[in-house]
């Protein structure tokens, strides 16, 4: 073979390599004799080089316009690749397109603090008026707008059939969906009427993050939100009027006028400044993200706080209606995009963008031309619920066989290339094979059993897939482990409902009693047993600096933290003694997901849970005695016996189980993911419901006290552990290791040996701001690759 001969691989449209941007312009790979493969881990040989000339499609519609100021740098294949690797140095541009990103991929977090707020301090939105309302709506459609050019018309001409399928089923199975639960929960007249709202508005901008992480066509989904909103001009009033004019008066004309206002004007605007006026985008665009979050929390608030006391009385009806509204709306838009013939891909698009509304649409409408301000109500909690809701959908999708895309963490893989002058995939797709070696590692150390039956697939490069297509049939045990992984990894949905209900239904959790307590910790910690093995008694002791900067932070930091906070808050002592008592917990059982996406050690990172949860069993005592005894008389002996009981007990025994007994592992490890999300959702529900009354006088400084409690921990986590010489990967482990502990552990003994049922609040209130705090600093950090991952 000559040395001269090259071999060039052009991908028209589409790059197998790419991390998130679906339409890409002809991308070229060339590689220089004798270079025809290699192996994934080590870095490519320098004859590799990777041209783009573009700049990657925003995922965030909401906020994110087409100019941007990040750079792509070329790809960088390792361990961890099949991302983008770009520079570590980033300028102020960068930086505030990366915060901004973040801030809108979390903003559930800031509405559900604005609803908080608005529910247990309406007063602090007087300020918010009608006018306000509309300019805030307006910056929202304004940012979306900004994103839009004459690319999203050619893409949307190239793919008629998905947009056709997808604009029939977004204004035609929520709407029917919204009244048929309005029948179904015999709501009042003004809650029925604002969820028949939520049905008719169009698509949610914030749905393009959850279609990239669901493995979902962007560049559709983006197209969807464009098409849908646009019409909602018409559909909006007209099927509101249709469907709603049963239950109250609507002003068809009016919701006209006010959806020309609110949306089709400020989204051609953006329109108009993002085609003619690009060097202004450039600048106001980093901008636009702050502005949107903050609105959108301000009208959610201002909704809640207009009708506070009467949400206090029905607020659970409206929580459970807007749940299996938006739920029905996921499913059925998945199943009727599969009936009639689409692709995987685009099925799941379709599906987020009809279980996805423009609900702050819903609320402003709602506000200015329905009579009652009730009607706001649904749309407000949909806001919220619906973002909780939508985190079991992208990791069920991301689990399944069917398509595993670009970003999934791979092990060692080798591409094989045969020359060829010039080729095309289409033409040529036989030529490049793409062959796994290795399963997944496992993620999730709550609930799944080393023994596990999923297989990897080979990898294919396809003109849609960017993934593997696994066997599609599934036997009902890999669907139970399936569901049991989605499950799990959105306990803090189902958390946050077990607490919603203890607040306003306390009456629910009455047959909870102190034995079932026991008896559902000890399923968790079974459940963690399960999954250990020799193989992480081996892996501590391959890295014994990170495993013990990891314990000392994880006994030093909390607690201290839970104490100072504590004093700088001035709690009183029921809830002292509770948050000093999560904070002298182990590591929480979620952390490896969390550990996972924000592309930490996921080793180090099951091994440091299952060292602090077994020292749990002398460290939680002592801690908890020493610190929280200044406010509370603490039984450690108690404490010690109660330790065992539900924590070294159940683990040990879940390991013999594991060691011993795989077969019966196997059998049971699928029904432990249920068991155990269930179980952490009574403990906390339990909690709330024991105090209610008294939660919902002095709730907020909990909430406040626990979200320092978690910032303190994840930020001198990763800080200290800098600082002692620990890589950044193992620092972020650490960090989220620090940052998450075992709040159901910490209900459980408050329940036990605590005089006051106050003080297990914090610990439930804690398991949900962790989970939030986790997520957005995964966020955060997926957007670098660390240095030691890149090789």
């Amino acid at each position: 073979m000559q040395a001269s001969m090259a071999c060039s691989l052009h991908v028209h449209g589409f790059n197998p390599l790419q991390s998130h941007t679906n339409h890409l312009p002809e991308t070229t790979l060339r590689l220089k004799p004798p270079y025809y493969a290699f192996t994934q881990p080590r870095s490519p040989p320098s004859g590799i080089t990777l041209r783009r000339n573009f700049q990657p499609q925003p995922l965030l519609n909401l906020c994110t316009p087409k100019v941007s100021s990040s750079k792509v740098s070329p790809l960088r294949c390792g361990i961890l690749s099949n991302m983008y690797g770009g520079k570590e140095n980033r300028g102020v541009g960068e930086w505030l397109v990366v915060a901004s990103e973040v801030l809108s991929t979390a903003f559930p977090l800031w509405v559900s603090i604005g609803c908080v707020v608005g529910l247990m301090k309406p007063s602090f939105f007087n300020w918010v008026t009608p006018k306000l309302t509309i300019m805030g709506l307006n910056i929202v459609m304004l940012g979306m707008g900004m994103t839009l050019s004459i690319d999203d018309l050619r893409g949307a001409l190239a793919m008629p059939k998905q947009v056709l399928y997808a604009f029939a089923l977004q204004y035609s199975v929520m709407p029917l969906t919204g009244i048929l639960i309005s029948k179904i929960f015999n709501l009042p007249p003004h809650f029925a009427a604002g969820l028949i709202l939520i049905g008719g508005c169009p698509g949610a901008a914030s749905s393009n993050i959850i279609t990239y992480l669901s493995r979902g066509n962007v560049a559709l989904s983006v197209i969807i939100t464009t098409a849908s909103t646009l019409t909602a001009t018409m559909m909006t009033p007209f099927v509101t009027a249709k469907l709603a004019g049963k239950f109250v008066t609507v002003d068809a004309s009016g919701l006209l006028v006010s959806t020309l206002q609110v949306v089709l004007v400020p989204v051609l605007a953006g329109a108009f400044l993002n085609q003619f006026l690009k060097p202004t985008v450039k600048v106001v665009s980093p901008m636009m993200p702050p502005f949107a979050v903050t609105s959108v929390a301000i009208l959610c608030g201002n909704a809640i706080a207009q009708s506070s006391s009467a949400i206090l009385v029905c607020g659970g009806e409206v929580i459970l209606a807007t749940f299996v509204l938006h739920a029905s709306g996921f499913f059925f838009g998945y199943v009727f995009a599969r009936l009639i013939g689409l692709d995987l891909s685009s099925s799941r698009t379709i599906s987020t963008q009809v279980g996805m509304k423009n609900s702050i649409l819903g609320v402003v409408l709602a506000m200015k031309h329905f009579g009652d301000p009730l009607a706001a109500v649904p749309a407000a909690v949909s806001t919220a619920k619906m973002q909780t809701s939508v985190a079991c959908t992208p990791h069920l999708y991301r689990a399944a066989k069917g398509r595993v895309h670009s970003h999934t963490n791979l092990v060692p893989t080798t591409i094989c290339l045969k020359p060829h002058s010039t080729f095309t995939l289409s033409e040529s797709s036989s030529n490049l094979t793409l062959r796994c070696k290795a399963q997944p590692q496992q993620l999730l150390n709550i609930c799944t059993s080393t023994n596990s039956s999923f297989r990897a697939g080979p990898l294919q490069c396809g003109n849609s897939s960017n993934g593997y297509s696994g066997n599609e049939g599934r036997g009902l045990r890999e669907w139970i482990e399936l569901v049991g992984e989605a499950l799990s990894t959105a306990f803090p949905l189902w958390v946050t409902i077990g607490c919603v209900l203890g607040l306003f239904r306390p009456s629910c959790f009455n047959w909870v009693t102190p034995k079932l307590n026991i008896f559902g910790l000890t399923i968790i910690m079974l459940g963690m047993g399960m999954t250990l093995t020799l193989d992480d008694l081996r892996g501590a002791l391959s890295m014994p600096k990170e495993v013990l900067a990891g314990f000392i932070l994880q006994y030093s930091v909390m607690p201290l933290s839970g104490f100072l906070v504590s004093k700088l808050l001035n709690l009183p002592s029921h809830y002292a003694a509770g948050l000093i008592l999560v904070g002298c917990c182990p590591g929480g059982t979620a952390s490896n997901i969390i550990t996972y996406l924000a592309r930490g050690n996921v080793a180090l990172s099951v091994i440091m849970t299952a060292a602090s949860t077994i020292c749990a069993v002398v460290m939680t005592p002592f801690l908890t005695s020493k610190l929280a005894g200044k406010y509370v008389t603490v039984d450690a002996s108690g404490l010690l016996i109660s330790t065992l009981q539900v924590v070294l007990f159940p683990v040990l025994a879940g390991a013999f189980l594991n060691q011993y007994f795989q077969p019966l592992v196997k059998v049971v490890s699928p029904l432990m993911p249920p068991m155990a999300v269930a179980a952490v959702a009574i403990l906390c529900g339990n909690a709330i419901a024991q105090s209610s009354s008294a939660i919902l006088i002095s709730g907020g400084q909990v909430i406040l006290a626990s979200s320092l409690l978690h910032a303190s921990g994840f930020f001198f986590g990763y800080v200290l552990a800098r600082m002692q010489g620990v890589d950044v990967s193992s620092s972020r482990t650490i960090s989220i290791e620090v940052g998450m502990q075992n709040s159901a552990l910490g209900v459980v003994l408050a329940t036990k040996h605590f005089g006051d049922p106050l003080t297990a609040v914090p610990c439930a209130v804690s398991s949900v701001i962790q989970a939030i705090f986790g997520s957005m600093l995964a966020g955060i950090w997926r957007q670098s690759v660390p240095a030691e991952m890149k090789h």
